[in-house]
Parts: structure tokens; sequence; C-alpha cells
């Protein structure tokens, strides 16, 4: 588990940072809300890991725009 502050910008640092230690990105991510989510799929981004090829990814938030992220992210 990865602890971060409740926002994008933390959420991004803090993945970026877990990359950068770990040498590796996650095999999947599990954001708590959407500001992670959006911070962590920047960080990914930024690395080129590619979603969800090299990683899966799930938010517990549900939002109207979710239809328009592509690729698909898994909603619970």
């Amino acid at each position: 588990m990865i602890e971060c502050g409740n926002n994008e910008k933390d959420a991004c640092a803090t993945m970026l940072n877990f990359m950068d230690t770990q040498g590796y990105e996650p095999d999947v991510v599990i954001a708590g809300n959407n500001p992670i989510l959006l911070g962590v799929m920047s960080a990914f981004q930024t690395r080129g890991v590619r979603i969800p090829v090299d990683v899966g990814l799930v938010t517990f938030d549900d939002f109207a725009w979710s239809d328009l992220l592509s690729p698909r992210i898994t909603l619970v």
C-alpha cells in the first residue's frame, strides 16, 4: 500500500517516487478517489506506462466523465 495526499499533485509525485525508488511500476493500482486517479494516470503518462497493458488501474469513485477516458478505467 502506498499512501499519498488526497490531491492530484501529491498522488503523481508519490507514484513517480515509487517507480523511481523501486525501479518498476506496480501491477495494479487502486485509487481511492478521482484526484488520486488523475495523479496516478499523470505519473504513468510521464513514464510511458500503458494502462491496461503495463498496469491495471481501478478507482472507487464514479464520475460522469468516466466514459470519456481512454483506456477505460475499472470503477467500483
